[in-house]
């Protein structure tokens, strides 16, 4: 007889892919994905994922506090500091916003 193919299940940032593929407006998943990317040493990956939080204006004192936490371990990663200056600017801290903003434009030269 044939042996039916066992599938395992398919779990971490391939489920939490697969989640927002059907639920795109899942900002809880896209926030444990982008938190698991981040712990996986993926940080573009999981800036992008943050970026998409800020756009929808979702989830933004967590997507901030880890933000905060990017920039203070990688004081240069342009990208990070942008990111959260847009989440800054989407919960109205506008000093915080500038000063982050200028953070991202004193690493470009």
């Amino acid at each position: 007889p044939i042996e039916p193919e066992v599938l395992e299940p398919v779990t971490g940032i391939a489920a939490f892919r697969q989640q927002l593929a059907v639920e795109p407006d899942d900002h809880v998943t896209r926030l444990a994905l982008a938190r698991t990317l981040l712990d996986d040493d993926m940080l573009d990956k999981a800036l992008a994922e943050y970026g998409e939080l800020v756009a929808a204006g979702q989830e933004l004192d967590d997507t901030t506090s880890d933000l905060e936490r990017v920039v203070v371990s990688d004081l240069e990663n342009t990208l990070a500091h942008r990111v959260l200056g847009d989440a800054y600017m989407k919960q109205n801290r506008l000093d915080k916003a500038l000063e982050a903003y200028r953070q991202a434009l004193g690493h470009l030269s």
